[in-house]
């Protein structure tokens, strides 16, 4: 529904626009090059979601053809000696990544990025974190109630 503010801005309630973060630890979900998309395997906590275009499970889906800012962080722990860090955004019409390398170290990492993709009604778009370097796939996400490991967007146009 739209609303005109006494100062005469639009506000739409029906407006794409999410918010979502992990609650919990992910655990052993990347490390020796397994992609994981953000949600699989522990829901995503919802805190807001308007015109319900997002699904817990990582999704967001296009509701009109249009812009859309999307926003993604990720904090990695349980790295030993990984030495390179892949976060991207996978969407319908094509792929987004940011590539950050490093010596091996055991130190944790919080890669982020955002993006301004243009999507088709229908569309999808995901997150995704690949890290390589390790032995086998160890390295965890960081999930807590201060949203270390998050994914976000509207429509802008």
């Amino acid at each position: 529904m739209s609303i005109f503010t006494t100062g005469g801005i639009l506000r739409n309630t029906l407006q794409p626009a999410f918010l979502a973060y992990l609650a919990s630890n992910d655990l052993n979900v990347t490390g020796n090059g397994a992609a994981y998309t953000l949600g699989t395997n522990t829901a995503l906590t919802e805190v807001f979601d308007q015109n319900s275009d997002f699904n817990t499970n990582g999704t967001f889906t296009a509701p009109l053809t249009g812009r859309y800012p999307l926003f993604t962080t990720t904090k990695i722990t349980g790295c030993t000696i990984a030495t390179t860090f892949n976060l991207g955004f996978t969407t319908s019409n094509r792929s987004y990544q940011y590539l950050y390398t490093r010596t091996a170290s055991s130190s944790d990492q919080t890669p982020a990025l955002s993006i301004f993709a243009d999507m088709d009604a229908a569309d999808t778009a995901t997150a995704v974190i690949t890290i390589s370097g390790e032995a086998g796939n160890t390295d965890d996400l960081v999930g807590a109630a201060n949203a270390q490991t998050m994914i976000a967007g509207y429509m802008a146009l």
